[in-house]
């Protein structure tokens, strides 16, 4: 076939010159069709979805549905947040944190444009942030690897481990159980020590002497209650200990 179209092009002027004008246009047809190929990239992403790294756990659905309340950090709804798995670190992701099966939930749009929601594994979830608070999976006092909320000031870090439980109620109507309050296991990181507390009794014992009296007027003052203490609440207490210790040096 090949020889026999070069045969007729030898013998036909008019035919090689009707291929000379083709081939232009055939070559801009082509440049033009690129142009419009998306990007490898985009379609690459498009194609594969999100990082396999981050998309990778167990289906989630919602088995709580009998229970009255929610378990969550925060309330029901996901937010905005961060998670560092297996050293990887990925911002901007849509996160939930359950208090009773303690685990998290990942959220992601696939690409047909639905929501799906994952429960990441846990041995590869080191650290996360949502709603501007941080958690970190720490091994405290024996208790195993849990996730505490770590908040720091200077050289002072306060460490919270919530839990909520699932209790049976007689109302068998329309719910089997309800979820308790969360919680809370505290422990301070303060002068090169762990200390264990859990409410302003336990927590005035970490101090010694003028600064125990005034933690406890702090305290008092601005009724501290750790059974529901906010993030800035704790923030402005650890502040304030670590002015009273660079006070105390000062003496």
């Amino acid at each position: 076939m090949i020889y026999r179209l070069v045969f007729s092009v030898r013998k036909s002027p008019l035919l090689l010159l009707f291929l000379l004008c083709l081939f232009p246009v055939t070559a801009m047809a082509q440049s033009g069709r690129s142009k419009e190929r998306p990007d490898l990239p985009g379609y690459i992403r498009a194609k594969h979805g999100p990082d396999p790294g981050l998309i990778n756990g167990i289906q989630f659905y919602d088995r709580y549905y009998q229970v009255q309340g929610h378990p969550y950090f925060g309330g029901e709804e996901s937010n905005n947040g961060s998670v560092t798995l297996s050293g990887k670190q990925y911002s901007d992701v849509s996160l939930n944190y359950d208090l009773y099966a303690q685990h998290l939930v990942l959220s992601y749009q696939v690409q047909s444009g639905g929501i799906r929601s994952i429960i990441l594994v846990p041995e590869h979830t080191e650290a996360f942030s949502l709603g501007g608070d941080h958690f970190e999976k720490c091994s405290l006092s024996g208790n195993g690897p849990l996730f505490y909320q770590v908040i720091t000031a200077e050289d002072i870090t306060c460490y919270i481990h919530r839990e909520k439980e699932m209790v049976p109620t007689s109302n068998k109507l329309q719910y089997t159980h309800y979820f308790s309050d969360p919680r809370r296991d505290y422990f301070l990181e303060y002068s090169g020590d762990l200390h264990r507390f859990h409410n302003r009794w336990s927590f005035k014992a970490i101090f010694e002497g003028e600064a125990k009296k005034q933690v406890r007027k702090y305290l008092r003052q601005h009724r501290i209650l750790f059974r529901g203490a906010t993030t800035e609440e704790l923030t402005s207490l650890l502040e304030f200990i670590v002015q009273l210790s660079e006070a105390t040096k000062g003496n």
